[in-house]
């Protein structure tokens, strides 16, 4: 019309900016929604992040023994070029999850326009996320089975009570030694879990390659820190007067010979529960994430699914997506501790 711009011509602007600036928004709030959920938070920032555009199945290379040979030659020596016999692939495949973003015709309507409902379309995607991220970072304390075996595998999975038993990434840990996790059962002795601590991180280290990062139900969390709270300065101190030992339940870590123990309100033990506490280590430098949306390397770990409006429809709906899975190549650097004392913090 003249002098004037054309409802279409505002909805094709709109469109237009909507796809621009939604990916964007989307990067800027994950790091944000990951640190409301420490797991899949921890997880994320100390892992690499590997792009997987398509296809149905992820192969990683795993190497079920310790290199032994000498890899030096000089001048014109014979270079091994065999393929080491231990070498093979794991075998996993990724899953999706997806929330809904709707957009109603009534709802533009009040907000008086297309263009007025850009921040409630963010909020939206926003929860969309969280929501998300909430059933990624409760299902990586599981094993993958629920939904009909729809979800990740998460530490139940990978990091087991019973490492001795089933198969994980294709290969069975029974048949393979060197494809089993570490364990300890505190048996809810609330003295030992320091000796434990111990035990299996020398047992899950080999050389100077051991665990980084220890992550934890609060219960597990809780008592290593009751316990160390009781003899050592563990943490910076809590205020400038009185005494130096932190102590205080709010801090939200502490740290095990330099390791950081991370807990998880929403985490509950898997396995056997004597005591109620739970600890996984790992070994971060094992651990991959892939990712195969279309848009992994610039999107991160989720994509924005455009609104749409189906002919029959009076709303656009659209949506946040997430499709990947974690990988671990090397079980003989994780532990579990099972059955944890009681909550002592």
């Amino acid at each position: 019309m003249a002098g004037g711009i054309s409802g279409q011509s505002v909805t094709i602007a709109y469109d237009l900016m909507n796809s621009r600036a939604a990916p964007r928004f989307l990067r800027g709030i994950q790091d944000q929604i990951f640190n409301d959920h420490p797991t899949w938070g921890e997880m994320t920032k100390r892992t690499s992040m590997e792009p997987f555009d398509g296809g149905n199945y992820v192969y990683k290379t795993v190497d079920l023994a310790r290199g032994q040979s000498d890899g030096s030659y000089r001048d014109l020596d014979i270079v091994d070029t065999a393929r080491v016999d231990t070498e093979t692939v794991i075998q996993v495949q990724t899953a999706e999850y997806f929330k809904p973003v709707t957009i109603s015709s009534r709802e533009r309507d009040l907000h008086r326009g297309k263009l007025a409902v850009v921040k409630s379309v963010q909020a939206s995607m926003e929860k969309a996320m969280n929501r998300i991220v909430y059933d990624l970072n409760s299902h990586l304390h599981l094993d993958g089975t629920g939904n009909s075996s729809k979800r990740i595998i998460g530490f139940d999975g990978w990091v087991n009570e019973d490492p001795t038993t089933g198969s994980i990434g294709g290969l069975s840990r029974a048949n393979n030694s060197a494809w089993q996790n570490k364990t300890a059962n505190n048996s809810n002795t609330r003295a030992n879990i320091l000796l434990n601590l111990r035990t299996v991180c020398q047992s899950a280290t080999i050389g100077n390659d051991g665990p980084q990062l220890i992550l934890g139900n609060d219960a597990g969390k809780n008592t290593v820190e009751g316990v160390m709270v009781s003899d050592i300065n563990h943490n910076l101190p809590v205020g400038t007067e009185g005494s130096t030992k932190s102590g205080d339940a709010a801090v939200p870590r502490v740290f095990y010979r330099g390791i950081p123990i991370v807990g998880d309100k929403d985490w509950t033990q898997y396995g056997t529960t004597t005591g109620g506490g739970q600890l996984v280590g790992l070994n971060l430098r094992y651990w991959c994430h892939v990712n195969a949306n279309a848009r992994a390397g610039k999107d991160r770990y989720f994509e924005l699914v455009t609104p749409q409006r189906a002919p029959t429809q009076t709303a656009e709906v659209g949506g946040i997506r997430y499709h990947g899975a974690w990988l671990c190549t090397s079980l003989r650097h994780q532990f579990v501790i099972q059955n944890i004392g009681a909550d002592a913090a």
